[in-house]
């Protein structure tokens, strides 16, 4: 932007305030909804500014755009594993959802399990660990964990749609419907991902069981 521009220019010969334009300039692009502008801007800094001040924050929002891009694979290889000494609990926390999206459970396990007791991510953190530990459990098994964590925390999201879920692989479409229900009340989603939603309600209210759970399970 002009404004931005003008501060560049202003404060070209200040030294100690330019690692926080150029994290400024990535802030803005991410603010933005400018992704991949914001993430360029951040890989200049961390070369120059690897022990900012404004390090952390750069990092969590790096991070933040690359798993909305759905690009894990490029913030655990050319971020965390670059500069593993840029830490704290947002960082975790968004680090252990990168290795979770990647299919490495036990690193995902082992960075929320650490934030369980954190007053900001300890909910969320302790949602994801019941999520990753239900994997090895059967269906059964897993609904009652999430039901006992649906009784402590009242309709969230999150605990709501893991149900749909897994009343889905138990084969129960009725249950599964009234928490997709739930969810809707609850949570509003992308426009396309929430018409995949309806899509598979519509497929179950026909009885088309077997249509419904193959697009689930794309989904998923």
């Amino acid at each position: 932007s002009s404004y931005l521009s003008l501060v560049k220019r202003l404060f070209a010969d200040v030294t100690v305030v330019q690692d926080q334009i150029l994290y400024f300039d990535g802030a803005v692009h991410y603010y933005k909804n400018n992704d991949l502008l914001a993430v360029d801007k951040f890989e200049k800094f961390f070369v120059q500014y690897p022990n900012s001040t404004v390090s952390t924050k750069a990092m969590a929002l790096t991070l933040k755009a690359l798993i909305g891009l759905n690009l894990d694979a490029r913030a655990d290889r050319d971020f965390l594993q670059a500069y593993p000494h840029i830490t704290s609990n947002e960082i975790r926390y968004l680090s252990a959802h990168v290795y979770f999206n990647l299919g490495r459970d036990d690193q995902a396990l082992a960075m929320f399990d650490s934030l369980s007791n954190d007053d900001k991510y300890g909910i969320d953190s302790n949602l994801m660990s019941n999520l990753i530990v239900s994997f090895t459990l059967d269906p059964s098994e897993s609904i009652s964990q999430f039901q006992i964590i649906d009784n402590v925390l009242t309709n969230n999201p999150f605990v709501v749609l893991a149900l749909a879920r897994y009343y889905i692989l138990q084969g129960n479409w009725q249950r599964a419907e009234a928490q997709y229900s739930r969810y809707y009340s609850l949570h509003v989603e992308s426009r396309k991902q929430l018409s995949q939603y309806e899509l598979v309600l519509s497929l179950l209210n026909s009885g088309k069981k077997q249509e419904a759970s193959q697009l689930l399970e794309e989904m998923m």
